[in-house]
């Protein structure tokens, strides 16, 4: 296509020089500016046994094998989050829409390791059998307070300990006998050591690797890890070995996880649970 009228520059028909098109976009004052990149989505971590993977009870009060018909109702039976939401509708009804249903978040997106790896939108069913956990009330707080998108990675797995299953590089071999079958297993397979710490790993990097292709929402956007949640402790209380050296062994843990990550300040809130309070006795209150 030919250029048969460039009035006021003059140009000849057929010749439009680089400098010409210049003048012309100046001349008519157009200004074009590339749009911002989006934010990047936030990522947060959590990680543990079997409180991390999620106990908290949503509409039975008892089993949830009931919801799905596999046992008897237990009558009275009532999930703890419906009873908040029943009785103090002020502060909890923004979980539920006009008719009572569980909302489903459009801002906050989770990645577990739970039953068969529940994946997608937050909202309730992502525990033990179809409960909650921890992810559930910290997804929509982070989700309520940050304007960026929130990505939650859970990698938990009930009867774990951090002397063994999740012991950090750093902390290295450990320096007694574990008795028993377990120490068996560990002169059968040395590999045993950290096991869970590496697959924690090996999740978290591979849902990084490529968010889109888990969540077609996020395809495109950039990742930035910003926390990792600790709730576990259980399994180590029942050995003095373990309860001796927890302490040590978590400092290593979030060192190495910081290294690990390539996020030398990653900040990292370790969880409590309340067994029996003050009361709890033995080796358990220690951990």
């Amino acid at each position: 296509m030919k250029a048969t009228n460039c009035h006021p520059l003059r140009c000849r028909p057929g010749r439009l020089p680089l400098l010409t098109i210049a003048s012309c976009l100046a001349a008519a004052n157009l200004v074009v500016t590339a749009a911002p990149a989006p934010s990047p989505v936030k990522v947060f971590i959590l990680a543990g046994q079997s409180n991390m993977v999620g106990h908290g009870k949503v509409e039975m009060g008892r089993d949830p094998s009931v919801a799905e018909g596999k046992a008897p109702e237990v009558k009275g039976g009532i999930g703890c989050l419906r009873y908040l939401v029943k009785t103090d509708p002020g502060k909890y009804g923004a979980l539920v829409d006009d008719k009572g249903s569980w909302i489903v978040r459009d801002d906050v997106w989770l990645w577990s390791t739970t039953d068969n790896g529940e994946k997608g939108p937050l909202t309730v069913g992502s525990g033990k059998g179809g409960w909650i956990g921890p992810e559930f009330a910290f997804g929509h707080v982070v989700g309520n307070h940050l304007d960026e998108p929130v990505l939650i990675i859970k990698t938990a797995w009930g009867g774990k300990d951090l002397g063994v299953d999740f012991r950090p590089p750093s902390a290295g071999m450990p320096a007694y006998d574990l008795g028993g079958n377990r120490q068996k297993a560990l002169e059968a397979d040395p590999k045993i050591i950290g096991h869970y710490y590496r697959l924690m790993l090996e999740h978290v990097r591979e849902v990084l690797k490529d968010p889109g292709a888990q969540f077609p929402e996020l395809a495109g956007r950039e990742t930035e890890i910003a926390g990792f949640g600790w709730h576990q402790g259980w399994n180590d209380g029942g050995n003095e070995n373990f309860v001796a050296e927890y302490e040590k062994n978590l400092a290593h843990l979030i060192r190495d996880l910081r290294k690990d990550l390539g996020k030398p300040k990653l900040p990292v809130v370790i969880a409590n649970s309340g067994f029996g309070g003050e009361k709890l006795a033995g080796r358990r209150l220690k951990v």
